[in-house]
């Protein structure tokens, strides 16, 4: 093979950002190059335990029907398991080659090139031929064709996953923009039936409500190309029914993928899923405050499989369906009834309020008794709704004019009796045959803290990306340049400058090599191995470390609570929170100050999360930086990284945990690390 030939194949497989159209390519390439009429390409999944068919020419014997194949199965599952060249001289004695069209194509050897990206294994090429070995030269070919291959897999697979992140938060975006429309509950859950399909790029997706006096599962909508209304409308039983996948979800109040299309149950559900083709299958729970309202069923009819990212973002979407349907059927509801109104509006969780036509409250429920810190008597026939809306400058966002114009609705900031903003979305629905007006306040701060949180996880996810990629082109030569200044020192004509000079370069190198080791522990971090630990422990023995180091005469005060239930977290990388947070502590109190530690549970009522505090009578950290503090890079000390508190969030978010600051400039910061009491895990293993 020539160069020119490796060349030709880099530039077809560059020239594309889609896993098929690389893999077709070089399969269409190498087939030629190697005069064969038989080849096929399988890249690894992200998770890397299987391998997925990307590419097929012609009849290749050896290989299995299937599109997905495990290490060991098959010739491509062989020769992925290894990390060189795989060779067969004769396939004919394998069983796949005993089926009829075996011999069709005249072919004998196979031929398994390994797909490199780095140290990282992304798929593997199978050639079939004429029974022949390979020359050096065209071995030798192969790697670096493997390699060019297996780069360019890499990077088209990192686009993908790329894509299918921004799909997600559109996904949850305009599913909250649903929960905005007023309308009735079938349209509100096919909208959301089509965000799952048009969105998330599921084949089909169903909806399901639960029927209490039936103890049944109904189906309500559906989508999906070729999908019929009338076909979504199936009962499922729940009594008695408990291996039926989304009945399980339903009382179990968790997601459930059944492992193949043979686990849907015995029914109408099963029924249901074969006439669609369907191959794999995620149910989602729509819960209320633990109750449930229904399920979710999203369907693949590919090779494609359910993970996380995509059990998450289920999970999202279901919270949304669930305000779909409280605030459908509210609404409906309300027009039918007043005395069943009457009831419901006490008891929904929304804040409601009913407003005459200069916004003077006439009724308020519970929910907006504790939204606006104000007890009943105080608000109906006294306040303004637009009370809670001034900013000063008129009258609460136009209040009055929207009032006027209703049904309407709006995002607007909500400031109660003690101050305490909240992110609300208004709903202006006039009320039939009255001048009154109903106003129903969403709650949605915690919504648009997950949406920065969801940016910020982007931002952090690139960056990430981007200092595993600088840290290892950096560490190589680094340890090249500390080699060579410690065989340059033992060189008898330096002089003593010259050692001087070494012993700085060799100072910041360490230095250097420091900050690449902090940023690659920050972009790839190790998962956390949960066992049951005492937490007052795991914090006694980081003080104690670090008092051993501590000669600045700093007053310790130590506060452990010696009753705290076992906690499920990794020792090790909590330990190395605290240290980190102490250390940050002694550095802030210079030469000397009280500097606190203290255990126990996060809530005084609740015993449901332990919290270590640390605190400390320092500096303080000025409030334009209490935002970025934990942000990756940024740092106010002369020669700090800044990953150090990047590193403390990352781990305690991986243990479903938060971290907290609080500060004064000139009086101190108290840092707080919050963890689940009753062995909550987001992530890792459990031994």
């Amino acid at each position: 093979m020539t160069p020119e030939e490796l060349y030709k194949l880099a530039r077809a497989v560059t020239g594309s950002l889609s896993l098929r159209d690389i893999s077709e390519s070089a399969v269409k390439l190498l087939s030629s190059s190697f005069q064969t009429s038989c080849a096929d390409l399988y890249a690894f999944d992200p998770a890397g335990d299987r391998l997925i068919l990307k590419a097929r020419k012609g009849f290749c014997p050896g290989s299995p029907d299937e599109e997905i194949v495990r290490r060991g199965e098959g010739l491509a599952g062989r020769a992925a398991a290894g990390g060189e060249i795989f060779f067969i001289e004769d396939i004919e004695r394998t069983d796949a080659s005993k089926r009829p069209d075996a011999g069709s194509e005249n072919v004998c050897s196979f031929t398994g090139v390994p797909l490199f990206c780095g140290d990282e294994r992304v798929g593997v090429l199978g050639l079939y031929a004429a029974p022949r070995r390979l020359p050096e030269s065209d071995r030798r070919f192969l790697v670096d064709a493997g390699r060019i291959i297996g780069q360019a897999l890499y990077g088209a697979r990192a686009v993908e996953e790329a894509a299918l992140r921004s799909k997600r938060y559109v996904a949850v975006s305009r599913a909250i923009a649903v929960t905005r429309r007023l309308g009735s509950l079938d349209q509100g859950l096919l909208d959301i039936a089509k965000v799952l399909v048009q969105t998330l790029d599921f084949d089909f997706s169903w909806i399901g409500l639960t029927d209490e006096e039936s103890a049944a599962i109904r189906g309500v909508t559906g989508f999906g190309p070729g999908m019929k209304s009338d076909e979504t409308g199936i009962v499922i039983p729940m009594a008695g029914n408990e291996s039926n996948p989304a009945v399980e979800a339903v009382q179990k109040h968790k997601a459930v993928v059944p492992p193949s299309a043979g686990g849907m149950g015995q029914g109408v559900l099963k029924h249901f899923c074969r006439s669609l083709g369907v191959k794999s299958a995620c149910f989602m729970p729509v819960l209320s405050s633990d109750r449930p309202l229904g399920v979710i069923g999203v369907f693949h009819t590919g090779t494609e499989r359910f993970d996380d990212e995509d059990i998450k973002v289920l999970g999202s979407i279901s919270e949304q369906a669930a305000i779909v349907i409280e605030n459908a059927r509210l609404y409906d509801q309300v027009r039918t009834s007043e005395e069943r109104y009457r009831k419901l509006f006490e008891s929904t969780g929304s804040s409601l309020a009913i407003v005459d036509s200069q916004c003077r409250l006439r009724l308020v429920n519970h929910a907006f008794e504790n939204l606006s810190g104000f007890p009943r008597e105080k608000l109906v026939n006294r306040m303004k709704l637009t009370t809670f809306f001034k900013n000063g400058k008129g009258d609460g966002s136009g209040m009055l004019s929207r009032l006027r114009q209703a049904p309407q609705n709006w995002e607007a900031v909500f400031i109660s009796k003690k101050g305490i903003t909240r992110q609300v979305h208004v709903i202006m629905t006039r009320i039939p045959g009255s001048t009154d007006t109903l106003v129903s306040l969403i709650d949605m701060t915690r919504e648009r803290d997950l949406e920065r949180r969801l940016y910020k996880s982007e931002e952090l996810a690139a960056i990430g990306e981007l200092s595993a990629g600088i840290a290892h082109e950096i560490r190589n030569p680094l340890v090249a340049i500390i080699t060579s200044v410690g065989l340059l020192k033992e060189e008898a004509q330096i002089s003593a400058e010259g050692r001087q000079l070494l012993d700085v370069v060799k100072e910041e190198s360490d230095h250097l090599a420091s900050i690449v080791e902090d940023f690659l522990q920050f972009a790839r971090p190790k998962k956390p191995v949960f066992e049951a630990e005492d937490v007052s422990q795991v914090a006694r023995d980081a003080v104690k470390r670090c008092r051993d180091r501590d000669g600045r005469g700093i007053e310790w005060r130590e506060k452990y609570r010696e009753n705290l239930s076992p906690v499920l977290i990794d020792r090790h990388q909590i330990q190395q929170v605290v240290t980190n947070l102490l250390l940050n502590a002694i550095d802030a109190l210079g030469e000397g100050g009280t500097l606190g530690v203290e255990t126990g549970f996060a809530e005084k009522r609740k015993k449901d999360q332990v919290v270590i505090r640390i605190s400390d009578t320092g500096t303080g950290i000025p409030r334009k930086n209490l935002e970025k503090v934990f942000q990756p890079f940024f740092s106010t000390k002369e020669k700090g990284t800044g990953m150090g508190l990047a590193i403390c969030r990352r781990i305690i978010e991986e243990h479903a945990g938060e971290i907290r600051v609080e500060s004064e400039t000139g009086k101190g910061t108290v840092f707080s690390v919050i963890l689940p009491a009753r062995g909550k895990q987001a992530n890792g293993t459990q031994k």
